[in-house]
C-alpha cells in the first residue's frame, strides 16, 4: 500500500543493501520521490515479468509481483490484474501490484 508519509526526496529503496561492502566505482541504484512528479500508470495486462522487468517500469513505480491462484486462458505467464488503473495519474514510485496467471491450469 501506498504510504502517504513519504517526503518529497525521500529515498525508498537501494540496490545493494546498507552496510554491504562494495568495490571503489560500483554503481549505487536509489529509489526516491520526487517532488512534485506524477507518472502515468501503464496498461501492464497481458505484459509478462519478463516484459517489465526489461521496461524502465521500475524508475516510475515500485512494482511488486504475486502469482495468481487460477489459471486463466490466454494469461498464462502474464499479467491479468493491476491493483492501480491503468493510464491513472499517480505520485513516482508509488507501489503497484501485477498479478501474473499461472503458466498451465
Amino acid at each position: 500500500v501506498h504510504n502517504p508519509n513519504r517526503l518529497p526526496g525521500e529515498i525508498w529503496s537501494q540496490s545493494i543493501a546498507a552496510g554491504s561492502e562494495i568495490t571503489e566505482g560500483s554503481t549505487i541504484i536509489l529509489k526516491y520521490v520526487p517532488a512534485d512528479v506524477k507518472v502515468t500508470v501503464p496498461d501492464f495486462k497481458r505484459m509478462t515479468k519478463a516484459d517489465i522487468l526489461s521496461g524502465n517500469y521500475l524508475k516510475m513505480l515500485d512494482i511488486r509481483f504475486v502469482d495468481g491462484p487460477e489459471y486463466i486462458e490466454g494469461f498464462g505467464g502474464r499479467v491479468y490484474e493491476q491493483s492501480l488503473r491503468a493510464y491513472s495519474n499517480v505520485e513516482a514510485g508509488r507501489v503497484i501490484t501485477l498479478t501474473i496467471g499461472p503458466e498451465t491450469p
